[in-house]
């Protein structure tokens, strides 16, 4: 016979057991729901107050920009020096691995690239955004980000800008949500008055000025080095110009300077925005040729020297002595070196009885 008391023993244990089992089991699973949601909103916590951190320290940053930028406009009166400035101080506010593109009247006038501004024929380096890690430091995923806004300053629209740059989805968030200050900044940099204006163009002649042509220099040396394409540079001199400033008195000077800069434009044509014809300083003017050899610059020079002769100014009988020079890479370190080559050939121009084209 089977021992019932023992088998009844055995079956309420073995029951025992089970309900022990489920129990622990169903104590274990709900203590994990209760981990893990504790864990979320732990996280859902952290999130939040991560962005409260990053809007504040965004609306910091902005701030300091504003400031920074406010001090840039006090301190310097060039508008160069000015928009360069002013746009680091937006590149930083975009994380550094940035491009800024600033269109003025419908046309490309600076773009920020390579941790500097560059102006005019510059634009050609235009670079793009620098590669970026693929997770910026808060952990976020780094994608491209644009934005376009338009500039304006006291109601007037001054121009747009376009920013590119690479950063976490949140950062752009926050940046976009301060597009119209940050707009703001660059259109104050360009509305400082006449300052565009003057550091380009010359009030007297309508060509552009020394400090434009240093640039332009700078910038087409080093695109002739890079593409192996010529570049000439033309140094034109009125002749005679104190004797007819002594003479005729120097309104009749400033007639004659004009005189010569308007026959300079006629026999030069460029691309729209672009600078060719350059007062130099004084009486002295220059022609910055990019992708034209020698042999054509000094036929340009020799139809300028024509078109000056051409045309008295003011019953004044004017004529200029010009000294053509080539970009040598293999003679020439640097702008300077042609500059000094293009000065020799019209030193030697004036030497052999002014009037004339003299080419290095």
């Amino acid at each position: 016979m089977p021992d019932l008391p023992g088998l009844r023993m055995f079956a309420l244990m073995a029951c025992a057991y089970s309900a022990l089992a489920v129990l622990v089991f169903v104590l274990t699973w709900r203590s994990r729901v209760e981990t893990r949601a504790m864990a979320e909103a732990v996280a859902g916590l952290e999130h939040s107050l991560w962005k409260q951190r990053m809007e504040l320290q965004t609306q910091i940053e902005v701030l300091c920009a504003e400031r920074e930028i406010g001090l840039i406009l006090r301190e310097d009166v060039d508008f160069r020096a000015v928009l360069d400035r002013a746009l680091g101080v937006v590149a930083r506010l975009l994380g550094g691995r940035c491009a800024i593109e600033i269109h003025v009247a419908g046309q490309l006038r600076a773009v920020w690239a390579d941790g500097k501004a560059w102006f005019d024929r510059g634009m050609v380096k235009r670079a793009k955004v620098p590669a970026a890690p693929a997770v910026s430091e808060a952990g976020g995923r780094v994608e491209p980000w644009k934005l376009e806004v338009p500039l304006s300053y006291d109601g007037e629209q001054t121009g747009r800008a376009v920013l590119r740059a690479e950063m976490d989805e949140e950062r752009g968030r926050q940046l976009r949500a301060h597009a119209e200050e940050i707009a703001g900044f660059i259109a104050l940099a360009l509305k400082t008055p006449d300052l565009y204006t003057r550091a380009v163009e010359d009030g007297l002649t309508g060509l552009a000025t020394k400090r434009h042509f240093l640039n332009q220099i700078d910038v087409l040396v080093e695109q002739a080095r890079r593409d192996g394409a010529p570049l000439s540079l033309v140094m034109v001199d009125i002749d005679h110009f104190k004797k007819i400033n002594d003479r005729h008195g120097h309104l009749t000077g400033d007639k004659v300077l004009k005189g010569v800069a308007d026959a300079l434009k006629r026999c030069i044509r460029t691309r729209a925005g672009d600078s060719a014809g350059f007062r130099y300083g004084g009486e002295e003017l220059s022609i910055l040729l990019p992708r034209v050899p020698l042999a054509k610059a000094a036929a340009i020079a020799e139809r300028v020297r024509e078109a000056i002769e051409a045309k008295p100014v003011s019953g004044v009988p004017v004529t200029a002595s010009l000294g053509v020079a080539q970009f040598d890479e293999r003679t020439m370190a640097a702008p300077e070196a042609l500059i000094a080559r293009a000065d020799a050939a019209l030193y030697r121009a004036k030497e052999g009885g002014r009037n004339r084209v003299v080419a290095a």
